[in-house]
């Protein structure tokens, strides 16, 4: 049986530049940013009442991909029907 997600929760991308980055997610596809930072990473929503969807986690200048701790998709997160999808998955 097949299980398909509700929705996409949660992205996390490791970025060389978390400003500049939020700069484009903001100009290009209008998301904005929300006013809590952690650490050098910037977190931004497309929907206001969300805390964040996508965080943008700052690594080196100089970093390579997509291996750990380096520039690239990090992890999504998927919202399921239920707990009971998850355990059919694993």
């Amino acid at each position: 049986m097949a299980y398909k997600p509700k929705y996409l929760r949660h992205i996390n991308v490791y970025v060389r530049n978390a400003e500049s980055s939020q700069k484009w997610y903001e100009d290009v596809l209008g998301l904005h940013a929300c006013d809590f930072r952690l650490g050098r990473a910037a977190l931004i929503s497309a929907d206001i009442e969300q805390f964040h969807g996508i965080a943008l986690m700052q690594v080196a200048d100089d970093a390579s991909s997509p291996l750990e701790n380096h520039v690239g998709l990090n992890r999504t997160a998927w919202m399921m029907e239920s707990l009971d999808d998850l355990k059919e998955l694993g």
